[in-house]
């Protein structure tokens, strides 16, 4: 029965290049995991000591507190925070509309847009735009000579919804095995 199993996942195993997801179109765009969408834009929205941070509430300022420390380390910048403003480069705006944990990140040369109903969906847009950030940025000490550019694209995850309904789509309890299996 194996054998058979096998000798049919090999002859399987050349569709798989059909069935590859056709929004991830440029190799150079890297987010792990995987966004459900990501399209890419042109030009590059960059960091600098000008960029302002505009947040809602306390809960945002204390995910993107901790995201601007990152550039006090490894940049020497600290761009500025605006709690209760609409005015900033990288704007949080809450829309309910999307599902816990879910984000649309809109990047544009001009402003980084990030939708989601909760801190985390906050939290894990601005874990997307950390990896698209220079390696340097997770620097202990300044790093010169950077450009600290983000590539334009839009991105859209489901994050931990999408991710579980794949795991357990019966919602049905799997042992750890099953699921290292998968």
């Amino acid at each position: 029965m194996k054998k058979y199993i096998l000798i049919i996942l090999i002859l399987l195993s050349p569709l798989t290049a059909f069935l590859q997801a056709d929004n991830l179109t440029s190799p150079l765009i890297s987010i792990v995991p995987r966004p459900t969408q990501i399209v890419p834009g042109s030009g590059n929205f960059t960091f600098s000591a000008k960029t302002a941070f505009a947040v809602e509430n306390q809960g945002q300022a204390a995910i993107a507190r901790n995201f601007i420390d990152l550039f006090t380390r490894a940049a020497g910048i600290t761009p500025a925070l605006n709690v209760g403003s609409k005015e900033g480069q990288v704007r949080f705006v809450t829309d309910s509309s999307f599902k816990p944990e879910a984000y649309l990140l809109e990047i544009t040369p001009q402003q980084i847009l990030i939708k989601a109903s909760d801190t985390k969906g906050f939290f894990y847009a601005l874990q997307s735009i950390r990896q698209l950030l220079p390696a340097a940025i997770e620097s202990e000490q300044p790093v010169q000579n950077i450009a600290w550019s983000v590539p334009a694209m839009t991105v859209q995850d489901d994050y931990f919804w999408t991710r579980y309904v794949a795991l357990f789509p019966k919602r049905t309890y799997c042992e750890s095995s099953t699921v290292w299996r998968c």
